[in-house]
């Protein structure tokens, strides 16, 4: 990859997908909400308070949601899998707007869902809600700045990854003595550490990441 493919405004996106049940009779606990049937997925609690420590302290580098399917038959999924649109058929909800609450109930993608037992309904967003696409700009960035901004972003990004995580820390740590005792002469290795930091974290915590471009996309609202 050269320096014309790498985003030259970087936004990231973390999802943390989720399996939901589909719920089809009157007695399950949260019917009153939709008297139709509906979705629900459980968020762990661990997990939560990480996802909502990204939200909190990421704002505006990073987007940070759950996403969930609406669908659950084993042939919509196969389907969408053939046709590469899992996640623009999944909504996608803030685990800092999810709160407290262990559950989040829905009916499909694209409209609202609600937070159990007494949230208030908030936007289930498809993907292309979440972002609204930049008007093209006809402009020239240098290598440099686009290496600079990149990472600028990754650094901002792996030094939360980082707090209070002691065991991501001392696998980098030794990871970084490695590198320095292998003499490869590598180029931009703070970038490289903190890729490989934030990859880590990722993989650790089951999150899905992707780079962005803020002069393509930015965030809607």
């Amino acid at each position: 990859m050269n320096a014309e493919q790498l985003p030259r405004m970087p936004l990231s996106l973390m999802l943390q997908f989720k399996r939901p049940e589909y719920l089809t009779t009157a007695n399950a606990s949260q019917w009153k909400l939709w008297s139709n049937p509906y979705y629900r997925f459980v968020r762990a609690a661990e997990q939560h308070r990480v996802l909502r420590r990204l939200d909190r302290s990421l704002a505006g580098d990073v987007t940070v949601r759950y996403a969930a399917p609406a669908f659950h038959l084993l042939s919509d999924l196969e389907a969408a899998q053939l046709a590469g649109e899992v996640i623009a058929r999944s909504g996608h909800v803030s685990p800092e707007e999810l709160g407290s609450h262990k559950v989040w109930t829905y009916q499909v993608s694209g409209t609202t869902g609600q937070g159990n037992p007494d949230g208030a309904e908030l936007p289930f967003s498809t993907l292309q809600q979440l972002f609204v696409r930049q008007p093209a700009v006809a402009e020239t960035v240098g290598q440099v700045s686009v290496y600079e901004g990149l990472e600028r972003h990754l650094d901002t990004v792996a030094v939360v990854c980082r707090e209070r995580n002691p065991a991501l820390r001392g696998v980098i740590d030794r990871w970084q003595q490695s590198l320095a005792r292998s003499n490869l002469g590598l180029d931009r290795r703070a970038a490289l550490i903190n890729y490989a930091t934030i990859q880590t974290f990722c993989s650790w915590q089951r999150i899905s990441w992707w780079l962005l471009d803020g002069l393509e996309v930015r965030p809607a609202g």
